[in-house]
């Protein structure tokens, strides 16, 4: 399906992605965003998750997960408000072009030592041969991951290749000197290109991991049974357009 005219008509972002950050996302394939979100958004955001009062993570470690409904997006305005902040549209438009939807999005909660560690392999994207619709992927952290915590990682560069990962690397996800965790304190975003060998390291932080996941895609084909549901905050005619709903 074609896009629509209201995805057609987007205007690009009015902030333009600088050249180093260009160059980062091509040489790493992510790039951190640090101060994406100011100490204000975070607190709130971080205030309306309390309010839902979701069981402590054990075996499963998702919350506000759609398109099942409209997961944490039907919470407030302020998750809304991520689908196309300012500090991410240009990535988005750099990475996908002018025109992409959104295809998911869920929150990830981790305590220290209480449950499986998320992940315990690192993602591959060898044999992967459907490239007609790109991907990425922004993480939004509302607490602090990075060296010595866990969080996101990956192996740098790796999107340029179309290899499984060897064994000395995949197997010791958590000890290889390959597998980068970085930096990336409450407030920043991680953008990333879909063929980045990524996971997730077992977290260690003193404090409750809070990771908010939106993936997009070129694909707009408006497919109802793979759409996130509107939620019932008002949304803007750009914001519509990328959840791929008519009448945006």
């Amino acid at each position: 399906m074609p896009p629509s005219k209201a995805q057609r008509d987007l205007q690009p972002a009015p902030k333009h992605i600088s050249e180093i950050e260009r160059y980062l996302l091509d040489l790493k394939g992510y790039l951190v965003i640090e101060d994406a979100l100011s100490l204000g958004e975070v607190n709130t955001l971080n205030v309306i998750i309390d309010a839902q009062l979701l069981p402590p993570p054990t075996t499963y470690n998702r919350f506000g997960t759609a398109p099942l409904g409209s997961g944490f997006l039907g919470w407030d305005a302020e998750f809304i408000a991520l689908i196309d902040h300012s500090s991410i549209v240009d990535k988005l438009q750099f990475l996908l072009g002018p025109v992409f939807t959104l295809r998911e999005v869920y929150g990830i909660y981790e305590e220290r030592f209480i449950g499986k560690p998320l992940s315990t392999e690192l993602e591959s994207v060898e044999g992967v041969t459907n490239e007609s619709h790109l991907t990425c992927c922004v993480v939004w952290n509302l607490t602090d991951t990075g060296p010595g915590i866990g969080g996101f990682c990956c192996v740098e560069g790796s999107h340029h290749l179309r290899l499984n990962p060897p064994a000395p690397i995949k197997d010791e996800l958590h000890s290889s000197r390959h597998v980068v965790v970085p930096h990336a304190p409450a407030g920043s975003a991680i953008v990333r290109t879909s063929r980045l060998v990524h996971g997730n390291s077992v977290w260690c932080g003193p404090h409750q991991r809070r990771t908010l996941i939106f993936e997009y895609t070129t694909n707009v084909e408006a497919d109802p049974d793979r759409r996130i549901a509107p939620p019932s905050e008002s949304l803007t005619r750009r914001q519509s357009a990328i959840l791929a709903h008519e009448g945006a």
